[in-house]
């Protein structure tokens, strides 16, 4: 199993950072929190992001609690989680150099949530009253007159019923994004197959 494989993808480098040791950054993470502070610029109370210390990792170097979490992969296949100072002495790049990985990688997660937020959004509205309506909806979104029928019922079956306050949502491919947004699988309603059984 290849290291990154444990680390979640929504962490992971697109190019992983090898240094000269031969150890190279898979992945980055900052913990963090939403927290509303008063701008004394703008004279009025703002959302920013702040480290959430109740959150912290330790670093396997040198045992610290640390919110900037560089997941490194040793030569040996071995993969640890280190702080700034600990990553840079195992993987022998700059302090500098690490921070710029660091900050990239921020602001491409902060897209990525960006982007995520925004598809939650849309899918919270076109949410259904009820399961069968969901059903159909999916149908509708989903029938393709290029697929055969048995394809067609495949990908139905395939998809997953998902509920949040009295509210339907069936899909096929985000599941998890939802899940994280607080809908729950409606394990009852999973197996819904016929559209008889949708009227």
């Amino acid at each position: 199993m290849q290291p990154e494989t444990m680390i979640p993808e929504r962490l992971l480098l697109k190019r992983p950072i090898k240094g000269p040791t031969g150890a190279s950054i898979v992945g980055y993470e900052w913990r963090s929190r939403i927290e509303t502070v008063f701008h004394k610029g703008k004279q009025e109370y703002v959302e920013t992001r702040v480290s959430d210390w109740e959150s912290s990792g330790e670093s396997t170097g040198t045992g610290r609690e640390i919110v900037h979490l560089f997941y490194v992969s040793h030569p040996d296949g071995q993969l640890t989680i280190e702080g700034v100072n600990s990553a840079k002495k195992i993987l022998g790049l700059s302090e500098s150099r690490l921070k710029t990985i660091a900050k990239q990688k921020q602001l491409a997660q902060q897209f990525k949530k960006q982007q995520d937020n925004r598809e939650a959004a849309l899918i919270e509205r076109a949410a259904k009253p009820s399961s069968a309506e969901a059903s159909r909806d999916f149908r509708q979104r989903n029938f393709s007159h290029q697929r055969s029928w048995e394809d067609n019922e495949k990908l139905f079956n395939d998809s997953v019923m998902l509920e949040k306050n009295g509210k339907y949502f069936r899909t096929t491919h985000n599941k998890q994004l939802m899940l994280e947004h607080g809908w729950t699988v409606a394990q009852s309603l999973a197996v819904l197959t016929s559209p008889d059984n949708e009227s």
